[in-house]
């Protein structure tokens, strides 16, 4: 019998398995998101997060994982203050252990339904003032989000 030395031992490695090792070394260096902020607009901060995790989760080829690991990692990015939101929120462990509930649940409870009159009435009653055009542009980019105009979107801010 032949005996191999430490330094063979990638060779014994099926080719899967070195394809798995170098995905999982390449997914490490993706960098995870910082954790929900606590400071600022909750509804906004939350829905820039959870952009940013979904994102994550697809580059970090975690997006096929089971329900149990997502859930898992999401409290982990989430942070300390999206981990006492949890708390609040009073869900089984099911809910828990379940990404769709668990993400719906979040979703509702940092970015609750909206009045779209008020929303829109906030919209119209912006003003250009001291501001730059491309601010003043940016900030009604940025509110016509949240009032569901639809297709009128783009010809309710003109740009050109």
């Amino acid at each position: 019998m032949r005996k191999m030395s430490n330094s063979n031992k990638t060779e014994d490695k099926t080719p899967e398995a070195n394809v798995t090792l170098s995905k999982m070394m390449m997914y490490s260096a993706i960098q995870q998101p910082e954790p929900l902020a606590e400071v600022g607009n909750l509804a906004v901060n939350w829905r820039e997060w959870k952009s940013a995790f979904e994102y994550y989760l697809i580059a970090s080829g975690k997006d096929v994982a089971p329900d149990r690991e997502k859930c898992a990692l999401f409290l982990h990015v989430v942070g300390k203050f999206g981990r006492e939101m949890l708390e609040e929120m009073e869900l089984s462990y099911e809910q828990k252990i379940n990404f769709d509930v668990l993400l719906d649940k979040f979703s509702k409870f940092c970015d609750p339904a909206r009045n779209i009159n008020f929303e829109r009435h906030v919209f119209f009653e912006l003003y250009q003032k001291d501001d730059t055009f491309d601010k003043y542009l940016s900030s009604l980019k940025s509110k016509s989000k949240t009032c569901e105009f639809g297709n009128l979107r783009s010809s309710l801010i003109l740009s050109k």
